[in-house]
């Protein structure tokens, strides 16, 4: 072999080193990095997916459903760590009001790694009782800054939706909750889920936000719960008022969570049911009933994240998503075949 053989031959190994090391590379940054990885196989470990909420009810179907692993005090407040349908999550309560969601959501993200975020809880709206809604962008107060909800979020949460078997959101309640020996009573139809809309948020607290109270309940307490509240067989046809507001959703905090979470890179989706249109008693009727809705839609969309990661063909995807491509990443998830609804739900 001359001596220019022997330069190429050297040349061409040299770059099938570079190309394969490139390749491993790639490898394994969409494995320990990305949503993907909150699935790994491997023990709770990060990157975790963080499920937030305001207040205890809201978490509690979803604490109820996680294996903890252990608890970590974070600004003054417990979070759960452990696996929830096969993914590493982060529990927690951020409290009530655009002040406490900013700060706590801030506190969450400083410490620990997180893969996505999501917010789980309850809105008015003009659409009816027991909906569930995950709008496509959210805006806080009057500001004209719009917060997108991420978009592969989004593609999850429709495969999500075709998971949910019909009549798997609860219809009754007991009025008030959590009060067993109050009347049930039960809405005349089966809630959807509904994947558009706008999402607003806002409060009257100014600079005197709202404090959660020790062992006040499962509105204003500061406690995670891990009690499973049970949603009651059967009761009273409910009589449900025609709604008030004119807006596609109106709660006090998940702007505020998606704004920090844009401002920190961290992908976001926001997960709402409808607890009243517009009258804070008929919110006091229907608060855990739309919670518990809102919970189990949250919970299809974290099992789709554990599906994705561990499904063969969808490691395409996974690179996209630990290189933040979310629009191919999207249209990848969007594009297999609708899953067929079976069983209850999750």
């Amino acid at each position: 072999m001359g001596s220019n053989d022997r330069r190429s031959c050297a040349l061409a190994i040299a770059l099938a080193v570079v190309i394969a090391w490139g390749l491993t590379t790639t490898a394994d940054a969409a494995g320990k990095k990305g949503l993907c990885a909150t699935a790994a196989e491997s023990p709770t470990a990060p990157p975790y997916l963080g499920v937030v909420a305001a207040f205890p009810a809201e978490l509690a179907l979803l604490v109820a459903a996680t294996d903890v692993e252990r608890t970590v005090e974070i600004d003054g407040r417990l979070h759960v760590v452990g696996r929830l349908d096969g993914v590493s999550v982060v529990l927690g309560l951020t409290g009530i009001g655009l002040h406490y969601a900013e700060r706590r959501t801030n506190a969450l993200l400083e410490s620990f790694e997180i893969g996505a975020l999501l917010m789980s809880g309850v809105a008015a709206s003009r659409h009816r009782v027991g909906d569930v809604v995950l709008p496509s962008e959210w805006t806080e107060r009057d500001g004209p800054v719009l917060f997108e909800a991420n978009r592969a979020l989004l593609a999850l949460g429709k495969r999500a939706r075709k998971r949910v078997a019909p009549g798997s959101l609860d219809t009754c309640t007991h009025v008030p909750p959590p009060n067993l020996g109050a009347p049930v009573v039960c809405l005349p139809y089966d809630p959807a889920i509904l994947l558009e809309g706008h999402g607003y948020s806002d409060d009257d607290f100014g600079v005197e936000p709202l404090p959660c109270v020790p062992r006040g309940g499962p509105i204003f307490g500061c406690e995670v719960s891990q009690a499973r509240p049970a949603p009651p067989p059967s009761g009273e046809t409910a009589i449900v008022a025609a709604p008030t507001t004119p807006e596609d959703l109106v709660d006090m905090e998940t702007a505020a969570v998606a704004r920090v979470a844009a401002e920190r890179g961290v992908p976001f989706l926001g997960v709402r049911a409808v607890s009243d249109g517009g009258s804070f008693a008929e919110f006091f009727d229907y608060y855990q009933l739309a919670a518990n809705n809102a919970a189990l839609v949250t919970r299809a969309v974290v099992a789709e994240i554990a599906r994705l990661a561990r499904k063969r063909s969808a490691r395409p995807i996974c690179r996209l998503l630990a290189k933040e491509r979310w629009r191919r990443a999207a249209a990848g998830i969007s594009a297999p075949k609708p899953a067929t609804p079976t069983g209850s739900g999750y």
